[in-house]
This record gives structure tokens, C-alpha cells and sequence, in this order.
């Protein structure tokens, strides 16, 4: 895997990045970094579940779960949008990465009574994250909407987990999902001020599967750690085994089930084949990166920008997007299309739906 590479700078505006980059875009060392923290945050409600495993211990585990995910999800897609990597923003990332350690230190004490901690790092990361917003809407060029729906949304929300710190509990709890119905109303309610299209949706991608792979990774780390103080208490390995057997089970069928779905497909259309996939990647260089992929195919359909594309090369290899009929995103109609196969070719028509 290639890691985007680091640039020095103190201060640079953080404009919007391109949504669909010339070549390829990777997560940065400083994105891989802030996940560790995440995944420690994440350990922390699991440990949690471990001392407590009861429909109470779960409904907690679940709940906690929801606010830490979704907080990794804004900075992610914050990122996304608006990395610049000067240093007001790596910074902040170190910044929010405290924060997420001091909500994974206040885990323990939420059991007790004693979750205004969690609460006040929890509403301070929402925070900052609108105060990162806020600096990007500085520098807006026709997505200002978009910067101060996602700033007031995350500062309202950081506000009343704040005020939920003075609240005592069980009513505190209250507080906190009110934040969560703002927080999480937050995004659609911000997109739809921007005709334009503000994530790397590939990028995303990538950032979802490699957090998710950390996350199994530190689950197997302690299962290992687990099954070694149970030897060193004296239990047995081979009465352990069906259980770390079971476990790692578990952990393999996640992978699987995530990572093991097809990215590509092959259509047969009277003997021709049609390559499919999500996304053809940046432009330059495109057909032959696609007639590559699919050396079988005669034409290949992908998506991901709902911009209306059909290229042709000399020998007659096609590539063909066909837009969206939901969301046209930067487009002035939305589209479908229709191949037809006649007479050994295949053939694309843009459909216009308005």
C-alpha cells in the first residue's frame, strides 16, 4: 500500500481538495496515526464489556460505541475534504487525539457515575472539529454553506455534551442523545448546500478498510494476550483452545465478510464481455489502467463521480459512465444509460432524465 507523503508547511488555507485527484490519493502517516487512538478508544469500551458482560454491560458497550465511531467518522471526512497538512492541522489532529485518549481513559469510570469526563473530552473533540470547519469556511469558493452547516452542527452538538457534564445522570444520557440526533443530522443536512461533490470517495474507502483492519488486528492482539495470562495462571493450552480457536474464527469471518466482497464483476453480453466496477480511478492514464484490469473486456462501466464520461480507444475498448439518476451532483440533468450488444459490439446511449 502507498502512503500519501507528508509536505512541510506551516500554514496553508484549507481549501477543498479534488474530489476525483489526478492520481491516486492514500491515507497520510498522520491519518494512520490518529486511528491508533480510535482503536484505543475502542479497546477501552471492549475491555469494559469483558468485565461486565450483561445485557447492561452491552446496551453500554453499544451505546458509547455509537458517539466514539461517529466521532472518528467526522474527523475522517473532515480530512477527506480539507487536509492540507500544514501545521494549524496536524496540530489539531494531536490535539483531538488527546481527547480521544481521554475518552478512552473515562470509559472505566462510566459504570460508577462518573462519566462527565468522557462527556466534556467528548464535547471539546466535536469541538474542535468545528472549529476546524469554521477555518475552511474562511477560505470558501462556493461551498461556504457547506463549512458553517458542518461547523454550527457540530458546535451545537459539542455544546449540549458539554452541558451535559452539569446534568446528573440517568438525565445526562438524555443530553447525550439529543447531541448524537444533531450530530448525525449534521452531514446530510450540510451536502445538500453544496452542488459539487466534497469527498474522495475512494479515499474514504480505503480509510474504512484500513481502520477496520486495525480494529481486528488489536482484537486478535488481545485475545493473544488473554489466552497467555490464562497459561499463566495455570490454566491448560488445550483447554483453552476451543475458545482462542472460536475467537479467531470470529475475527476471520468479519474480514471475510468485509473485505472478501467482489470489487469488479464481468458481464457476458452474446459473447462479449463488459467489465464493471465502482471506480476507474483518476483520469490520466485511464483506459489503459482499465483495459489492463480487464484484458477480456470490450468496454468497462463505472461510477463513482455521476459524471457522464464514453471514451473510446483506436482499437475499439470503450469506457462508460453513465452519471446518476438520483444525484447529479455538478451535472445539469441526471442520466442513465443503455449498452446494447449487436452484431459483435457494444454500444452506449446517455439517457437524460430531466
Amino acid at each position: 500500500m502507498a502512503i500519501t507523503p507528508t509536505r512541510p508547511g506551516w500554514r496553508r488555507p484549507p481549501t477543498l481538495r479534488d474530489p476525483d485527484p489526478q492520481e491516486e490519493r492514500h491515507p497520510s502517516w498522520l491519518e494512520l496515526f490518529f486511528d491508533l487512538c480510535f482503536v484505543a478508544a475502542v479497546a477501552a469500551l471492549a475491555a469494559d464489556l469483558h468485565h461486565d458482560p450483561t445485557w447492561g454491560g452491552i446496551a453500554r458497550f453499544c451505546g458509547l460505541f455509537v458517539p466514539v465511531w461517529w466521532a472518528w467518522m467526522g474527523y475522517t471526512w473532515y480530512a477527506s475534504a480539507f487536509d492540507n497538512d500544514d501545521a494549524v492541522f496536524r496540530v489539531s489532529w494531536f490535539a483531538a487525539m488527546g481527547l480521544v485518549i481521554a475518552m478512552a481513559a473515562g470509559v472505566d469510570t462510566i459504570s460508577s457515575g462518573g462519566s462527565g469526563e468522557f462527556a466534556i473530552a467528548y464535547a471539546t473533540l466535536q469541538l474542535l472539529l468545528a472549529a476546524l470547519f469554521l477555518r475552511a469556511r474562511r477560505h470558501a469558493e462556493g461551498w461556504r454553506g457547506f463549512a458553517t452547516r458542518y461547523a454550527a452542527g457540530d458546535a451545537l452538538g459539542g455544546a449540549i455534551w458539554l452541558a451535559s457534564a452539569a446534568v446528573p445522570e440517568p438525565a445526562r444520557y438524555v443530553f447525550w442523545a439529543a447531541g448524537m440526533v444533531v450530530l448525525m443530522a449534521t452531514p446530510p443536512l450540510a451536502v445538500v448546500a453544496y452542488a459539487g461533490k466534497a469527498f474522495d470517495a475512494a479515499h474514504i474507502a480505503e480509510r474504512y478498510g484500513l481502520f477496520t483492519l486495525i480494529v481486528l488486528g488489536e482484537s486478535v492482539a488481545s485475545a493473544t494476550v488473554a489466552v497467555q495470562s490464562a497459561i499463566d495462571s495455570g490454566s491448560r493450552f488445550g483447554d483453552l483452545a476451543e475458545i482462542a480457536i472460536g475467537g479467531l474464527l470470529i475475527v476471520f469471518s468479519m474480514w471475510w465478510v468485509y473485505f472478501a466482497q467482489p470489487a469488479e464483476r464481468t458481464v457476458d453480453a452474446n459473447a462479449l464481455q463488459i467489465g464493471m466496477v465502482h471506480d476507474a480511478g483518476p483520469s490520466r492514464g485511464r483506459i489503459e489502467r482499465m483495459r489492463a484490469r480487464f484484458p477480456d473486456a470490450s468496454a468497462v462501466v463505472y461510477g463513482h463521480s455521476h459524471i457522464p464520461l464514453h471514451e473510446e480507444a483506436d482499437d475499439g475498448f470503450q469506457l462508460f459512465n453513465p452519471g446518476s439518476p438520483t444525484d447529479r451532483r455538478r451535472q445539469p440533468r441526471h442520466t442513465m444509460g443503455l449498452a446494447r450488444v449487436t452484431e459483435g459490439r457494444v454500444s452506449f446511449e446517455l439517457i437524460a432524465l430531466d
